[in-house]
């Protein structure tokens, strides 16, 4: 039961993540190296590396692959709708980092004087 908790902790702080990039993205923020990994291969590979280390099969692994992906699909779109329902606390969310950031830049700035 651990496991599972800890395993849906981690899904969902990964959809988390995905959702906070994506309205980055489709703001135009363009700050930060990108969106963290959506892909379930990625996401999940320590699980799907303990499934290879017990000796599953080809089409196994093709199964676990799959049964992870609709698993965090499942989870993308509640969460999705959640972010939907809550749009304007997530902006003012985005807003205090983005305020954060821009004085930390200005305060690097006044250290670093001009380039």
């Amino acid at each position: 039961m651990l496991a599972d908790r800890t395993l849906l902790s981690v899904t969902l702080a990964a959809t988390f993540a995905s959702g906070v990039f994506t309205g980055f993205a489709a703001k135009g923020a363009g700050r930060g190296a990108g969106a963290p990994p959506t892909d379930p291969s990625v996401v999940y590979a320590p699980q799907l590396a303990d499934l290879q280390s017990q000796g599953y099969d080809t089409g196994e692994m093709t199964e676990a692959r799959q049964a992870y992906s609709d698993y965090l699909k499942g989870y993308q779109h509640w969460w999705n709708e959640f972010l939907d329902v809550n749009q304007k606390n997530c902006d003012l969310i985005d807003k205090k980092l983005e305020k954060r950031l821009d004085a930390l830049a200005a305060k690097h700035s006044e250290r670093t004087g001009p380039k």
